[in-house]
């Protein structure tokens, strides 16, 4: 069974407007430097078999699934108030932030990143000689305790053990410390969106009083942006949590955003356009910062 990371409700918003009459609605799928231009529908694209499918006693549970179902409708329902420039409430606050914290979790390369940090700690914890006896420190001997065959069963096992810790802490934290500012762009540039769409960064990272904050979501110059749609985008951003405001965005503040989106890319760009005229821009833009850094990390 295939399964959505960038669930096609959400790419729904993408689809072309000038869509022929009676034409299946699709998006324009771009690879991340701007070409091998298709039209795809938002149904077949960005999807895997069986990414979140927990498998017990030979049966297939789809209850994360089921989960993600329900925070996209709510997100959908949210998202079609906002377009409108109402102001949320709190339902639909809820709904974003849950539908946020769900995408940072989401994709493959996330999903596969843990699932190699955790196997390379089982490969340590196995080459790792044990002296007989030999007294176990006191920081480390209070707390439960898990064997290695446990903590490999529990490596292994992702979509029944660490995946659900992961998602609940993602949604916990974005409710108890993010704000958020909803992005209106007017220009004639859309947002574009990715596979990859929920992006986190960090406003000041040389900032001399935070530079031992641990770099995560709990770092107070944390934020977090996602599109909503070609004309909508979503920043977070640490305070009270609950909606700030609708910021209207400059063409250069459009380009930023794209730029993040491409930045943070995997494969794949989508927009509801087939002219990104702009791309050619922000990719040397890309080139152009990547060389900096290599700069100044040799200076």
């Amino acid at each position: 069974m295939d399964q959505h990371w960038v669930p096609k409700s959400y790419l729904a918003a993408w689809t072309d407007p000038d869509c022929p009459p009676k034409h299946k609605p699709f998006v324009h799928v771009f690879d991340r430097d701007g070409q091998n231009h298709r039209k795809k529908a938002p149904a077949n694209i960005l999807k895997m078999p069986d990414l979140y499918t927990v498998f017990r006693d030979g049966r297939r549970d789809l209850k994360i699934e089921t989960f993600f179902g329900g925070i996209e409708r709510d997100f959908v329902r949210a998202r079609r108030l906002l377009e409108t420039c109402a102001h949320p409430s709190q339902e639909d606050v809820a709904a974003l932030y849950a539908f946020a914290g769900s995408m940072l979790a989401r994709p493959p390369q996330n999903i596969d990143f843990v699932q190699k940090q955790l196997s390379n700690v089982v490969q340590k914890a196995r080459s790792i000689r044990v002296v007989p006896g030999a007294k176990i420190p006191a920081s480390i001997s209070t707390g439960d305790r898990m064997s290695l065959a446990e903590f490999e069963a529990y490596a292994n096992n992702g979509m029944e053990t660490w995946f659900p810790e992961i998602l609940a802490a993602n949604l916990e934290v974005i409710s108890k410390l993010f704000r958020f500012d909803i992005l209106v762009n007017d220009t004639p540039t859309p947002f574009l969106t990715s596979d990859n769409p929920a992006v986190m960064f960090f406003a000041d990272p040389d900032d001399g009083k935070r530079r031992l904050y641990p770099r995560g979501m709990g770092h107070p110059a944390c934020r977090i942006m996602m599109p909503l749609s070609p004309r909508l985008a979503l920043m977070l951003w640490h305070g009270k949590p609950g909606t700030g405001r609708f910021v209207e965005m400059a063409g250069e503040d459009v380009i930023d955003i794209n730029f993040r989106t491409i930045l943070r890319s995997r494969a794949h760009l989508i927009s509801n356009t087939a002219d990104l005229y702009f791309v050619s821009l922000l990719l040397q833009r890309l080139v152009e910062d990547g060389a900096s850094d290599n700069t100044s990390r040799r200076s």
